[in-house]
């Protein structure tokens, strides 16, 4: 490490910045170091997450580059399963050795910086991510980018509606059924179970107050007109003892109250048609007489884990 220099070892560089700081072409051949790309090289010793990866192809695009759809997304916080492939747009018609998808646009793309690089704006990042994405991943994605503050269901409305890009009318669809107030993407998942299965929508965390207003609870989702409560429970409330005991109690008070509570964990979610099922007897028991729809597009949406 000693005769690794200092402004090499916490970032990509060429072969040609390596040598301004006295390594050889020879030593970075060595396993001191590592190549990334093409002519792109890391210290062995530094740690290579997304964001070096990112900066290392950045060394060999266009300077005009930035970081675009499902990568943009990831930058923004959202982490697209299935999804690893590194994605920049570029006014340039230049050519790339690197294993990458460059997007070719006609006009300057809207950017910001996160974490240090370029990144397509919130708005144009749902566009970008509509052409790759499914609609659950999508409504994911502008739930998460509203709850972290990226941007307004108003502001993307506008940007949609004024805009005529490659995606841009699946985004408008999956802003239908994107709603303030979600807070994972769990939670966004099982309400559009709920949505896309024809039933009625409920409002995502959702303050539960007593008659005398003493607060009761924070509810995942609320049919408010049946009195449902659909809660998600992740893996902390299953492993920790303590958190088990205050949601025991809580759905305790919820049901005293009258409510109806559906526990979904992440076991049941891999199997989605049951979870509907369950929901849908709930909302019947509570007077609910419409159908509960599962038809082959919710089954795509849904699919069971194998």
């Amino acid at each position: 490490m000693e005769d690794v220099p200092e402004e090499l070892r916490d970032r990509p560089f060429t072969s040609a910045q390596a040598a301004r700081s006295g390594v050889t072409w020879k030593a970075l051949q060595s396993r001191r170091f590592r190549r990334l790309f093409p002519d792109v090289y890391v210290w062995s010793g530094l740690d290579v997450d997304l964001l070096v990866w990112i900066r290392g192809a950045l060394l060999k695009l266009p300077p005009d580059a930035v970081v675009s759809g499902v990568t943009a997304a990831r930058l923004w916080g959202f982490d697209p399963v299935g999804h690893r492939e590194l994605h920049f747009a570029t006014r340039s018609d230049v050519r790339t050795r690197l294993p990458v998808r460059l997007h070719r646009h006609l006009h300057e793309v809207a950017r910001v910086r996160r974490h240090g690089v370029p990144t397509t704006a919130a708005p144009r990042t749902v566009v970008d991510c509509a052409r790759e994405l499914g609609m659950v991943q999508l409504v994911q994605l502008i739930d998460h980018l509203v709850h972290v503050g990226a941007l307004t269901r108003e502001q993307l409305f506008g940007y949609c509606w004024s805009r005529h890009l490659h995606g841009v009318r699946r985004a408008r669809r999956a802003l239908v059924l994107a709603e303030d107030g979600a807070e994972s993407p769990r939670e966004t998942a099982l309400r559009l179970m709920i949505v896309l299965a024809r039933l009625p929508r409920p409002r995502p965390n959702v303050d539960v107050l007593a008659a005398s207003g003493r607060f009761v609870a924070r509810v995942d989702l609320l049919i408010e007109e049946y009195a449902v409560v659909v809660e998600y429970d992740g893996r902390q409330h299953e492993t920790d003892a303590w958190q088990w005991q205050r949601d025991r109690v809580r759905r305790e008070e919820l049901e005293a109250l009258g409510y109806r509570v559906i526990v979904v964990t992440a076991v049941d979610m891999r199997r989605p048609e049951q979870v509907i099922r369950r929901i849908h007897r709930a909302l019947a028991d509570r007077g609910y007489a419409g159908p509960l729809v599962t038809n082959v597009m919710w089954h795509r949406w849904f699919p069971s884990a194998t």
